[in-house]
């Protein structure tokens, strides 16, 4: 029985042109960090060898503990200076990130739909960002903390994606079998094989954001946006 469903965000309940998005993300950083005083190219070293580590992250800790360790190991030290400068750079200039993502109209009506059917409603995109940069992406779409159950983000994850555990940690915290929950994503690798590895179904999004990655080795389910009601409605008969 249909217990629950998860959701990515980016490219799935929003639109994201991932390179611009990438290109605007790091310029508007680095010259931030510049403004603060910084070395921008050495803090986005930092950065990045922090997000990497987040990716290969085993569970011992948060991915926020894990980013910030690893940035004050490539940067050459971390206090709460730099964690004020990164809070307030995403309170701020993240915002110019926004210009390369948009809101996908059926998003809200999903997961109205979802949360209705009295369904478990997760947005379990990857964890590597803080809770705001998440949250703002999210309002492009009129989605809300409140719309879900759980919102994931490196404050409350200790595992990302690709790896089959961040979805595992999903089904014990909320005491769910594999066959009782749904993925919807438009990565075939990242959503698609990650969520087959923890034994659950995925429906791949086809839309103008599919990534189609060449790591995938399973053939997965397409549906359009516009299918995804019918196909959970579907399950839930």
């Amino acid at each position: 029985m249909l217990k629950a469903v998860f959701f990515d965000l980016d490219g799935t309940l929003i639109h994201m042109d991932e390179k611009k998005f990438l290109e605007i993300y790091f310029g508007t950083m680095e010259s931030w960090t510049k403004t603060c005083g910084y070395d921008g190219e050495r803090f986005i070293s930092g950065v990045v060898a922090g997000t990497r580590a987040m990716y290969k992250n085993e569970g011992k800790a948060t991915n926020e503990d894990v980013f910030w360790q690893h940035f004050g190991a490539a940067y050459g030290s971390v206090s709460e200076d730099e964690k004020q400068v990164m809070d307030d750079y995403y309170n701020g200039e993240f915002e110019k990130t926004l210009t390369a993502c948009s809101g996908t109209p059926e998003a809200r009506e999903i997961i109205k739909f979802c949360r209705e059917a009295g369904l478990i409603t997760v947005l379990s995109t990857n964890p590597l960002f803080p809770r705001t940069a998440t949250l703002q992406r999210m309002a492009l779409s009129g989605l809300s903390e409140a719309d879900f159950h759980l919102v994931t983000s490196y404050e409350n994850s200790s595992y990302c994606k690709p790896n089959p555990a961040y979805f595992t940690d999903l089904l014990h915290y909320f005491d769910l079998a594999p066959c009782e929950v749904l993925v919807f994503g438009n990565n075939t690798f990242e959503d698609g094989e990650c969520a087959l590895g923890a034994g659950i179904k995925c429906f791949v999004i086809e839309t103008e954001d599919l990534i189609e990655s060449d790591k995938a080795t399973h053939d997965f389910e397409r549906i359009k946006i516009t299918e995804v009601i019918d196909t959970i409605r579907k399950k839930l008969q």
